[in-house]
């Protein structure tokens, strides 16, 4: 199976890198994410932003800082492409320790158009299983 099979209908929510940090919080609490595509003016990820992350600057700095979503992201360390298989892309997460990764047009690596997550490799596996009637 390949990422682009398991991709499904859930929407994806990116950031704009202007967004406070208010709307970024708020971008999190309305979302099963987490992690969120940073997004320049012309849609281009320039970072991400995890729920850890957001979680350790509120505890670390007053929540009245001026501060938007790209103060605060980090280069996106991997992307999948819709072409990887899931066994590939479950290493990648798990070797890099994350619930998701953001999953990168494969003619422009910084245009996203999906994010998968363990779970959504995890439902893809168990649905094959009961498609095959080993469940």
């Amino acid at each position: 199976m390949r990422v682009r099979d398991v991709l499904g209908d859930r929407p994806l929510h990116a950031v704009r890198q202007t967004e406070s940090l208010r709307e970024v919080v708020q971008a999190c609490m309305r979302s099963s994410q987490h992690c969120f595509p940073v997004v320049d003016d012309h849609g281009e990820m320039t970072g991400l932003v995890t729920l850890g992350q957001i979680r350790q600057f509120l505890d670390e700095v007053n929540e009245t800082v001026p501060v938007i979503a790209q103060d605060i992201a980090t280069r996106p360390t991997a992307t999948l492409s819709p072409d990887d298989d899931l066994d590939r892309a479950l290493e990648r997460l798990m070797a890099l320790d994350v619930e998701d990764l953001p999953v990168a047009a494969p003619d422009d690596p910084k245009r996203v158009v999906g994010l998968l997550s363990r779970r959504d490799i995890m439902a893809a596996y168990a649905r094959r299983r009961v498609e095959s009637g080993r469940a």
